[in-house]
C-alpha cells in the first residue's frame, strides 16, 4: 500500500504490470485533465479534504487514481495558486495527514 510519501516508479497513473495498452492510454491523458479531476473533487466536497477523501470522492465519480498521483497534482495546484494546505486530520492509520482546500481562484475554476 502506497502512502503520501511514496513516489511511483512510473510517473503515469498505471502499475508496472499493467498491459501496454493501459500505459499508452495513460500517456494520452493530458496532465491538465488530472488536475481538473482533483479540483472538481474538491469543488464537489465543498470543504477541506485529505488525499484519501479526495480519492474516495473521485472513485465515486468514476475516476480511479493512486494517492501518490493525487498528492502530486495537489502540489502542482498549490504552485498554480488553486489549492492550499488547510491543517491536518487524523488518517485511517492514526497518523496526521495534510488537508487541502481550494483558494478563491480554485473555487472559480471551470
Amino acid at each position: 500500500m502506497m502512502t503520501l510519501f511514496d513516489l511511483p516508479a512510473d510517473p503515469l497513473p498505471v502499475r508496472r504490470d499493467d498491459p501496454p495498452t493501459s500505459k499508452a492510454a495513460a500517456r494520452m491523458l493530458p496532465i491538465k485533465e488530472r488536475k481538473r479531476e482533483v479540483i472538481a473533487s474538491l469543488q464537489r466536497l465543498g470543504t477541506r479534504a485529505s488525499v484519501a477523501t479526495i480519492q474516495q470522492d473521485m472513485a465515486r465519480d468514476g475516476s480511479l487514481r493512486e494517492r501518490a498521483t493525487i498528492a502530486s497534482r495537489l502540489s502542482q495546484l498549490r504552485t498554480d495558486g488553486l489549492v492550499r494546505t488547510a491543517g491536518t486530520d487524523v488518517g485511517d492509520n492514526g497518523r496526521p495527514v495534510t488537508c487541502w482546500s481550494l483558494t478563491d481562484e480554485g473555487r472559480c475554476f471551470q
